[in-house]
């Protein structure tokens, strides 16, 4: 998934990476686990994720769905903005998705469609002139619709 800001001030490529490896059974399920990097603007974004899929592949070409869910580590890229202790905290994806499979022997490319939630928080964490600990955070909750391509081998 590749896309771009919209924001006048701050022009910001982002790009979205996954590889998921599993078995495939005879009833047309497929399992898996898989790991990524997913770029936010100023949030770098490793998941690690089960996948779920079905698809017969009765014929060379054809429909399937698929779910990924799992939990996101993170890595905030912009510059420290305050005083105190970064911390970073993941939190959960999901990402469920239909697609269109086609097949050229032993070659498969997948064309996709869905949907990706995310969660994440980003702070500081500083001692105040009190003793008191203070937190000032960030959570995120990213809502995307999904292109994806993908390709796999039997």
């Amino acid at each position: 998934m590749v896309g771009s800001s919209e924001s006048a001030e701050e022009k910001e490529f982002t790009l979205s990476v996954a590889t998921i490896h599993g078995v495939k059974f005879s009833s047309g399920i497929k399992m898996g686990l898989g790991v990524g990097l997913d770029t936010y603007y100023d949030l770098k974004v490793f998941p690690l994720i089960a996948s779920v899929s079905f698809d017969q592949e009765r014929k060379r070409h054809g429909f399937f769905a698929q779910l990924n869910s799992g939990y996101s580590w993170v890595q905030y890229t912009k510059e420290n903005e305050e005083f105190g202790e970064l911390y970073e905290k993941g939190g959960f994806t999901i990402s469920p998705m239909i697609g269109y499979r086609i097949m050229v022997e032993d070659f498969r490319i997948y064309w996709q469609a869905g949907y990706k939630y995310q969660v994440a928080e980003v702070g500081y964490e500083y001692v105040d002139w009190g003793g008191n600990t203070q937190r000032n955070s960030r959570n995120y909750e990213f809502n995307r619709f999904v292109i994806q391509l993908g390709f796999g081998f039997r």
